[in-house]
């Protein structure tokens, strides 16, 4: 089966990572993919219409150009095309069903495939760019020496800034996604650096390391999609060395992302979505709606959970992303909406801001992205 993509890009790039990842499993059909791309002559879109589809091929379009391109489609006999998001959804809804490995494998974040290294640090300092003061808490720098364990690396994104802005000692990237691991691999190879790699059963989390052997784990972005957090958090401090640190982010509740986008603006933009609760309709907008486990923690219960697994430490900061710098001018909109819930009024209404215009909550920036420091006792 081969599917041709349109347009090239961000949507593209999800469905292609789709394709791949059911291609890898055994028994299904393997599926090949091109670009459509209307700036290369060579496959554009123009030339697909006149050219018409084989045997076996199928043309997948995103939702705003799928509309657009039913009537021309048909004009040039081609039938055998199909909307999608609706594939995608389909597709991730049947791959959620079966676990977390496989919901991540297939919706694998940062998952882009690079050519030059160049490229690669590029992608890595715009990802860092989208959450104000992220690697201010999140840092890659100051590991040298270290043996450090990237939990949850996925395509190799945060190892590629550990690489270039440390000289650890070891360096070893583990996750329950194979497919992202082997990305990870040839992210790495692309900047001519070395590193370990971990496939993480979900049903066990066991890490495969040797008792108080690591120095550092970095994992962010990770924990609030894990199935059976004790079991993860019982093999961070068995692996940890004594006085060992783990540097972590997390969904955060008392964000705008929370309070305002999915609460207020996202159910106005979308009406299936009016009169869910404010923690789904959030679940849906981070990781998607067929994700299997998505958890937005409160300071205090993540504090008190790492406690109970033998760590002291605590929340550094939190991070915002650009997006809800986008969504905070209509919070007095959400406000004035009789709707809203009085949860998510009070805390609109009582936002401060600093002299770059962050907002904060309750003495800490009102982002999604919390950010702790723990050290092992």
């Amino acid at each position: 089966m081969h599917y041709y993509i349109y347009p090239k890009g961000a949507f593209g790039q999800e469905i292609a990572t789709l394709l791949d990842y059911l291609s890898s499993l055994e028994g299904e059909v393997k599926y090949s993919y091109e670009f459509i791309d209307d700036f290369d002559p060579s496959i554009s879109l123009e030339l697909l219409l006149a050219r018409g589809l084989g045997n076996g091929e199928i043309m997948v379009a995103s939702e705003k150009f799928f509309h657009q391109l039913v009537n021309n489609l048909l004009l040039h006999g081609i039938k055998d095309y199909v909307n999608g998001i609706e594939f995608h959804d389909k597709k991730m809804k049947e791959i959620a069903s079966k676990g977390v490995a496989g919901y991540w494998s297939a919706h694998m974040i940062a998952s882009n495939n690079f050519e030059t290294a160049e490229e690669s640090l590029k992608f890595f300092e715009h990802c860092n760019d989208l959450y104000v003061d992220y690697r201010k808490y999140i840092s890659v720098s100051g590991l040298d020496g270290k043996v450090v364990l990237d939990y949850g690396c996925g395509p190799g994104n945060e190892m590629t800034g550990i690489l270039t802005r440390s000289t650890p000692k070891r360096l070893i990237g583990a996750d329950v996604s194979a497919p992202a691991i082997e990305r990870a691999k040839k992210r790495i190879a692309l900047h001519g650096k070395t590193a370990e790699f971990l496939l993480i059963d979900e049903k066990t989390n066991r890490i495969d390391l040797e008792d108080n052997s690591v120095d550092y784990i970095n994992c962010p972005g990770v924990l609030m999609n894990v199935s059976d957090l004790d079991a993860v958090l019982k093999e961070f401090y068995r692996v940890l060395k004594p006085k060992g640190r783990a540097s972590i982010m997390v969904y955060h509740y008392d964000s705008i992302w929370l309070h305002l986008y999915a609460a207020y603006i996202f159910p106005m933009e979308n009406p299936k979505y009016r009169g869910m609760r404010a923690l789904d309709v959030y679940k849906y907008t981070t990781d998607g709606e067929h994700c299997p486990v998505s958890t937005c923690f409160k300071t205090d219960d993540f504090v008190a959970t790492m406690e109970r697994h033998g760590f002291k430490g605590g929340l550094q900061g939190v991070a915002i992303s650009v997006d809800e710098l986008m969504w905070l001018p209509r919070r007095f909109e959400a406000i004035k909406d009789r709707n809203l819930d009085k949860e998510h009024r009070e805390f609109l209404s009582n936002l401060t801001f600093d002299n770059r215009g962050i907002p904060y909550y309750r003495g800490h920036v009102a982002g999604n992205d919390g950010c702790y420091l723990f050290e092992k006792l």
